[in-house]
């Protein structure tokens, strides 16, 4: 049972990389971000965009399940390691969600947000998202953990990507110079330059 959980998580989540690279690649045609608009079209990337947003949902939760149900004997740090990476990541994670509000976090237009957490990390809620997936992955030892948990962790890696160009476009130099001051997932920031 669990195994049929792991492969099948890991075979949504690799439908989520492949969206996403979709996305990445044909921006005009991408399901995340969704640009504002109605139409036909944008209702099809809109279901998409919303299946993929429910879908990682689930796939979180049943990486956890499947981190829960596979526990593997291990040393009291190893759990230890991977429990602080989970709940660290967690709630790093909910500070940028909550720095960027519910709409800017669910892909709305929303003024830049360049203070806070998100002064050291333009994407705190992807890296959160990271460190939740590889705390589950240490905390529990497994490697059925391991297989559920690769391409969730794709996708939370590669999503900055899908949006640093819709930032842009929509931010304009704002972001443009946030860009520059800010690393794209952990880091210092770095000093302003002059124009």
């Amino acid at each position: 049972m669990i195994q049929a959980i792991s492969v099948t998580t890991a075979a949504v989540g690799t439908l989520g990389v492949a969206g996403l690279l979709w996305s990445i690649l044909r921006p005009e045609l991408a399901i995340w971000p969704l640009p504002e608009g109605a139409g036909p079209a944008l209702r099809t990337r809109r279901a998409l965009n919303r299946a993929l947003g429910i879908s990682s949902s689930v796939l979180l939760l049943a990486i956890v399940g499947v981190a829960c149900a596979t526990l593997q004997p291990m040393s009291g740090w190893q759990r230890s390691v991977g429990l602080v990476l989970f709940f660290g990541g967690g709630l790093f994670a909910l500070a940028g969600y909550f720095a960027l509000g519910t709409a800017g976090s669910h892909g709305a237009q929303v003024p830049l947000v360049a203070s806070g957490i998100y002064r050291y990390s333009r994407n705190p809620q992807y890296l959160g998202t990271l460190f939740v997936l590889a705390g589950a992955v240490v905390a529990s030892g497994s490697a059925w953990t391991a297989i559920a948990a690769a391409p969730m962790g794709a996708w939370f890696a590669l999503a900055p990507f899908a949006e640093e160009n819709w930032l842009r476009s929509t931010l304009g130099g704002p972001f443009d110079a946030y860009l520059r001051q800010t690393p794209r997932y952990l880091g210092w920031p770095r000093a302003k330059r002059s124009a």
